[in-house]
């Protein structure tokens, strides 16, 4: 197994999920490579001082909820799930959930994005709740939170996605074998300084043209390379909106966007609302 993690240097909470933002690792799985990257975007260690329900509708980045004491209860329109102290609850991006907290929850907590070679999330929300009964990688968590630095972090969190990628291994493996013919297509789009891309543009820097290859695209991977690039952009604008301070116009312009407004109209199309009402949900 291959494993990156960029250098450690920050300290508070916000801070140590930038540093760990971009966890990457690979390994085999029978004859396939599977890769993959991950994004730690928040990280809380906490203690609720009252009893508390929230609803997180379609969060777009996986939940992880852990709890030392007492405990919480998760439930979805499928299910209704007592999330126990000393286990470790994954919860895949874009599943809405109810959680009812007790006072005197001390939880922690952590919004993560696993995707795979593609930029693809690993998991959606069609994906069940995963129950991780694995003590020694709670203690690391429960312990990493009581410490400065992101470093104590670093290993329960490339666990935690070990656990989760090597669940999901298969269909991971399944996916990189039919979209393999298109790797130097994910190569340029993940090295590409924004999101914003031109098709006719990454045509022709890969030797092609743009009408062949959005339907080369197309037969591949059953989905229009348009709309491909259009869901990488959208996630990657939610990922601004809910984990930096950037303003909206700002992120329009990080994002390869011209003109803010266009931004606004192309992000309400999209999600059905504004970047400023995306940005004050809660997730």
């Amino acid at each position: 197994m291959r494993i990156y993690a960029p250098p450690v240097t920050h300290h508070s909470t916000s801070e140590i999920a930038r540093a760990l933002q971009y966890l990457k690792g690979s390994f085999l799985h029978g004859a396939s490579l599977i890769e993959f990257t991950c994004k730690v975007l928040e990280f809380h260690s906490l203690i609720r001082n009252d009893d508390i329900s929230y609803f997180h509708p379609e969060p777009p980045f996986s939940r992880v909820f852990m709890f030392r004491k007492s405990s919480a209860v998760y439930s979805d329109s499928d299910c209704k799930i007592p999330m126990f102290p000393g286990r470790i609850y994954f919860i895949p991006a874009g599943k809405s959930f109810h959680t009812d907290y007790s006072v005197g929850d001390s939880q922690i907590s952590l919004h993560l994005h696993i995707t795979d070679f593609t930029g693809c999330s690993i998991v959606n929300k069609d994906d069940s709740i995963m129950e991780i009964d694995d003590s020694p990688l709670f203690e690391k968590f429960a312990d990493s939170s009581l410490k400065s630095g992101s470093s104590a972090l670093l290993s329960p969190c490339l666990e935690l996605c070990l656990h989760v990628v090597n669940i999901k291994a298969d269909e991971i493996a399944v996916r990189r074998d039919k979209m393999s013919s298109l790797a130097p297509l994910f190569d340029y789009i993940n090295k590409s300084p924004v999101p914003v891309i031109n098709i006719s543009e990454m045509a022709e820097a890969l030797g092609s043209e743009a009408d062949l290859l959005s339907h080369r695209f197309r037969r591949i991977s059953g989905k229009s390379l348009k709309s491909f690039l259009n869901d990488r952009v959208i996630t990657q604008a939610q990922e601004l909106l809910l984990h930096s301070n950037l303003t909206v116009a700002a992120i329009s312009e990080k994002l390869g966007f011209t003109d803010d407004r266009y931004f606004q109209r192309f992000f309400r199309e999209k999600c059905g609302i504004s970047p400023g009402a995306f940005r004050r949900r809660i997730f």
